[in-house]
């Protein structure tokens, strides 16, 4: 990411350099596995997270899209789809992919890795971590074939008239 920052244009344009860059990084991974990538980011002027906070989270979201993609067989469609937007006083992420629905759970019905090897399953927490000390609050709703994670972050205090639009 931090090669990428130093670009003066990225593939992906939402107005954010660091989403940019994290974002431009994720696509090629995301091409080479033949994945429908739809996206639309609308930014507010102000974000409730810092840069590392917002590479952290949207990295680890599209970490584990791709993963979960790039597991299925060449029988399913691969698609991830990411949808970022303001709406009243909060930025709304909603991220969806294709998935094969092999889901696991712990003892508390929570979510976890379906990896065993070290170093794996701490994405989810990372990004839990980061939505609760923004006060905010995450939702996963994992499919058959499908897995959905929603984040609404409260906003800093401002009127949102501005922004930045992409769409593709």
């Amino acid at each position: 990411i931090n090669k990428e920052m130093n670009q003066n244009t990225w593939q992906i344009q939402t107005g954010n350099n660091v989403l940019d860059a994290v974002l431009t990084s994720k696509l090629s991974k995301i091409q080479s596995y033949d994945i429908n990538f739809t996206h639309s980011v609308f930014l507010p002027d102000g974000l409730p997270l810092n840069n590392l906070e917002l590479t952290s989270l949207m990295g680890n979201l599209l970490d584990n899209a791709i993963e979960s993609c790039a597991n299925l067989d060449s029988s399913h469609k691969r698609s991830i789809c990411l949808d970022i937007k303001p709406y009243n006083q909060f930025l709304y992420i909603n991220l969806s992919n294709s998935s094969a629905g092999k889901h696991r759970y712990n003892f508390f019905n929570e979510l976890i890795s379906t990896k065993q090897e070290e170093g794996h399953g701490i994405g989810l927490r990372r990004i839990q971590h980061i939505v609760t000390e923004a006060n905010g609050f995450m939702k996963i709703d994992p499919k058959d074939d499908s897995f959905h994670v929603t984040i609404v972050l409260p906003l800093p205090n401002q009127i949102i008239t501005k922004g930045n639009h992409y769409e593709s």
